[in-house]
């Protein structure tokens, strides 16, 4: 029964990818395109037991993007130490581009590098 097994490993991969971005934007290597008033999610794993979240590492520019919202998203066990998924919500406000750079970070702790940062060039046309 290899199918099974295939399909086993494939929920596994998916599980645990790095990121995940809702329909409606184009994602090529680590551009996102969007069209102006459409909004579009980021999912990225994330373990707040740690201690560690993600946060935006430099301001975006808001009249091209805005975070609409983001929380996170407790993993579906009773596992201690499981981790979950952060959620970010943005909206395209206007053309133009912007990063939108993320780091993995301690907030408490200053003056520490993140252990993991992610980055995207955000392009929104009309």
């Amino acid at each position: 029964m290899k199918t099974p097994k295939f399909f086993l490993a494939l929920s596994f991969l998916f599980l645990f990818s790095s990121a995940a971005f809702s329909m409606g934007c184009t994602v090529q290597e680590n551009l996102i395109s969007l069209t102006v008033g459409r909004v579009t999610t980021i999912e990225i794993a994330a373990n707040h037991t740690t201690g560690y979240s993600w946060q935006l590492a430099e301001p975006l520019n808001e009249k091209v993007l805005k975070v609409e919202y983001w929380y996170y998203k407790q993993p579906n066990t009773k596992m201690l130490g499981a981790g979950g998924t952060e959620v970010w919500t943005f909206r395209a406000m206007g053309e133009g581009k912007t990063n939108l750079k993320f780091e993995y970070v301690r907030p408490w702790e200053k003056n520490v590098p993140a252990i993991k940062i992610k980055e995207y060039l955000v392009e929104v046309k009309k």
